[in-house]
């Protein structure tokens, strides 16, 4: 057997131990020989084209894959997964999927729940799997407002309050994947620093220090994890003072896979221009790979213009690789949808074409979910199955969920790739 032909078949078994063996261990200590990369079959879905692309000749996605290497094989640092984008992600059904099935891939993986946002304050449907309750009266603005002079992150949301105390409670419904919090990290804006932020609770063992870490993040570190946490947000004298939050961060100091998921409904690639705050949160969080699913509603028109979407794109694009550098980028192509529930929309097909040009020119990874989902007109097969919404734009819970599972699978089969590609390794770096 020749050198190549066995460091080939050497990384097949270290790919099968840490990607495959390692999270199907069941309870009594046996291991099902099953795929992770399995996806329910139907025959509308183009399997065969499920897995991530980059177009050009960089690696795909070299420095998310490289810090996955180092946490599944020496059990080090965090990866961070930022994922932006409209209705589809402010659900968070088929990205919490995504966060599932890579927090679950084998021990050590949970990294904490992430960046989130309180959307049931602004009186939006919140994510399904945490729930929030609030008290004192909250003002909220949201990045979908054209003439918005608010400050927005990376939650594409903001709440404010001028009370002299109000609180917002966030509580996990998921009990297969517990938040595990032990740091709770408050992205805010108070420019009188009238305002305090403290942790309500019946024990005060359990707060074990709370400070300003950075302007506009304050942090609250814990002795012992938390699925519910009430924030308290106290005015220390009488002034006419008010402070803003931006969002959340839910996380701990373990290594494992943070995967931040925020959408806002109705979004499209200028409304997070209008974010002015997201390079500083993307910094703040350490991101390593930022995922974009925008342009379903930029081309929800009988008058797209494919020449003002590229320009939006890429100053989008430009924008988070200013604020993070090193981080990788993935562009997803939007679903396939129709206008008004009567036709499909061709402006998803110029829409790939835009993506997969700026993909080459900036070194971003693609997932084309179109081609995978069928591609164009294959909204009736996915509505035929109960996979999709009578608006042929949204999908159900079950479509979310198989869309959720070909996302993971396209990232596994992708990091499997990259395993192939890369030398023996033989100690920790």
């Amino acid at each position: 057997m020749g050198r190549k032909e066995q460091h080939h078949n050497i990384r097949k078994i270290l790919l099968f131990l840490w990607v495959v063996a390692a999270p199907l261990c069941t309870l009594n200590g046996q291991t099902p020989l099953e795929d992770p990369t399995f996806v329910t079959p139907y025959s509308f879905i183009n399997y065969d084209t499920n897995r991530l692309i980059q177009p050009g000749d960089r690696p795909l996605l070299g420095h998310f894959f490289n810090k996955l290497d180092s946490l599944l094989f020496y059990g080090t640092g965090q990866v961070h997964i930022v994922h932006i984008g409209g209705s589809h992600i402010q659900t968070d059904i088929y990205t919490h999927q995504v966060r599932k099935r890579l927090q679950q891939l084998q021990p050590g993986m949970h990294g904490g729940r992430g960046l989130i946002f309180p959307v049931r304050v602004t009186g939006s449907n919140n994510p399904t799997n945490f729930t929030v309750g609030y008290t004192g009266r909250w003002q909220h603005c949201r990045n979908t407002t054209r003439n918005a002079t608010c400050n927005f992150g990376l939650a594409g949301m903001m709440v404010v309050t001028g009370d002299s105390l109000a609180t917002i409670t966030i509580s996990n419904r998921d009990t297969s994947l517990p938040f595990g919090s032990d740091i709770i990290r408050v992205h805010h804006y108070d420019p009188t620093h009238n305002y305090r932020i403290t942790m309500a609770t019946d024990d005060p063992w359990l707060v074990h220090s709370i400070q300003q870490v950075h302007q506009g993040i304050t942090e609250i570190r814990l002795n012992a994890p938390v699925d519910t946490f009430t924030l308290e947000f106290y005015k220390t004298d009488n002034s006419p003072a008010f402070i803003e939050v931006h969002g959340i961060e839910s996380t701990t100091d373990h290594p494992g896979v943070i995967y931040s998921a925020l959408g806002v409904n109705g979004a499209s690639i200028p409304s997070f221009l209008r974010a002015n705050l997201m390079g500083e949160q993307l910094q703040a969080i350490k991101a390593d790979l930022v995922v974009i699913s925008l342009g379903t509603n930029d081309g929800y028109s009988t008058r797209f213009d494919p020449g003002v979407f590229e320009r939006n794109y890429e100053e989008l694009i430009r924008t988070i690789q200013t604020a993070v550098p090193e981080a990788d980028i993935l562009l997803t192509v939007p679903n396939d949808v129709y206008l008004r529930r009567r036709r499909a929309n061709p402006a998803t097909i110029q829409q790939e074409t835009v993506i997969y040009r700026l993909a080459q020119k900036h070194h971003c990874g693609v997932w084309n979910f179109f081609q995978v989902m069928g591609g164009f007109n294959s909204v009736p097969r996915w509505h035929s199955h109960g996979l999709m919404q009578n608006d042929r734009i949204h999908f159900t819970r079950e479509g979310y969920l198989l869309k959720g599972d070909l996302m993971f699978s396209a990232l596994l089969k992708s990091y499997g790739d990259h395993l192939e590609q890369k030398p023996i390794i033989t100690q920790h770096p």
